[in-house]
């Protein structure tokens, strides 16, 4: 049994290290493999046997601007950290033979994960995504601060900063109206169902949820001081020495911030050209 599955390790490894190509082999095989997290909407999802979504769209984009197709490498969000994401995305691929795409997308651009991480490089944040709140007004007429919470329910999806924040602030003030979902999806049937008024989430999944139909419904970002602080870039990662590749992309990526294709993307997600990351183009 341990002959087997080092066997098939030693397979999968010598399988993504042909995948974690450079810019000529991307262009040489016609196919920019793009790593996408399963199950995320709004950002990357399959819908009606296809995938779809914000990061979808985006990496469609960019496979055009290099003049090659593009094939998606669904993965799976580790249960333990970024890192093994980074690692089961695009440094080495996972034991079972996924990942190891030339590009993974919706990677936090942060020099602190930077330094941890050094087998990938870190670039082109393309959406500064933060938390927000959905809340139904007639339960919830204002959201002034995170106070509010001490005496109304609100939605959130288990371990997520999110979480972490309601349970922490106030002196743990807020945990009795704390209803936890194992994910944001979950959260949101119960927001829209009416069973909980509020709902508090990444803002992208929050702007899902709600959707079009907002007849009393309010979305704003996070009431809380440190609302800023905690907003983080999102952006791309590839192999730390596929610097051609990077280039060609960080290149396709300014190029749809200048033609709209970004901004209109995001919009067909109900986000804001505001939220385009300042960094720019990488």
């Amino acid at each position: 049994m341990k002959r087997t599955l080092l066997w098939g390790a030693l397979c999968a490894l010598a399988v993504t290290s042909a995948w974690g190509a450079d810019l000529a082999q991307v262009r040489e095989k016609g196919v920019l493999r793009v790593a996408v997290y399963k199950d995320f909407p709004p950002y990357s999802y399959a819908e009606n046997g296809r995938y779809t979504g914000l990061d979808v769209e985006l990496a469609r984009a960019l496979a055009e601007r290099l003049g090659v197709a593009l094939a998606l490498e669904p993965i799976t969000a580790s249960d333990e950290s970024v890192q093994d994401d980074l690692r089961n995305g695009v440094w080495k691929g996972h034991y079972l033979g996924w990942g190891g795409a030339d590009v993974m997308l919706h990677v936090p651009v942060d020099p602190a994960l930077q330094a941890e991480v050094r087998q990938v490089a870190l670039f082109g944040p393309y959406y500064r995504e933060h938390l927000a709140v959905a809340r139904r007004t007639d339960a919830l007429p204002t959201l002034d601060s995170l106070d509010a919470f001490r005496h109304t329910r609100v939605g959130v999806e288990f371990r997520t900063l999110g979480d972490q924040l309601l349970l922490s602030a106030a002196g743990g003030a807020y945990i009795p109206q704390v209803v936890h979902f194992r994910s944001a999806t979950q959260a949101c049937a119960a927001f829209r169902a009416g069973e909980v008024p509020a709902l508090l989430a990444q803002r992208g999944e929050v702007e899902q949820c709600v959707g079009t139909a907002r007849d009393g419904i309010a979305v704003a970002p996070l009431p809380a001081a440190q609302a800023e602080r905690l907003g983080w870039d999102v952006g791309m990662a590839v192999k730390a020495d596929d610097e051609a590749l990077r280039g060609a992309l960080a290149e396709a990526l300014a190029g749809l911030r200048r033609d709209g294709t970004l901004a209109a993307v995001l919009a067909r997600y109900h986000l804001g050209a505001e939220l385009i990351a300042s960094a720019g183009g990488g």
